[in-house]
């Protein structure tokens, strides 16, 4: 797989720039290695997802609807979650690695249905 990062260190705004969401946002208690870490991570990820599926890196955002957040909703309880009202992605800070895509999947739904009862 190519270095996608080219050896950077990736922020929100990079996300922002290369998958056009909306905003991205981190949680209180996500200290700076761990946001790194993720930021990172996610970047990467959403490339390969894009990669596999064949669409534009842009397309990943949903038309630029959705957003990301990193530990900043939620208890802590779940993995993950997507947030339909809010047309947000939330990774916890501990368990959140491995769901992406699944979350991503959850949120695509929600935008074909274009209605916030999908299960």
């Amino acid at each position: 797989m190519p270095d996608v990062r080219k050896g950077k260190d990736i922020t929100g705004d990079d996300l922002i720039e290369t998958f056009g969401f909306r905003g991205v946002e981190f949680g209180e208690w996500v200290n700076a290695a761990e946001r790194q870490l993720n930021t990172n991570l996610a970047f990467e990820a959403f490339h390969d997802l894009a990669d596999t599926l064949g669409i534009p890196t842009k397309a990943i955002s949903l038309g630029g609807k959705l957003g990301m957040a990193f530990g900043s909703r939620g208890r802590g309880r779940h993995a993950a979650h997507y947030e339909p009202t809010n047309v947000v992605i939330n990774l916890t800070k501990t368990k959140g690695d491995g769901s992406l895509a699944h979350e991503w999947g959850h949120a695509l739904e929600y935008a074909l249905r274009g209605s916030e009862d999908a299960a």
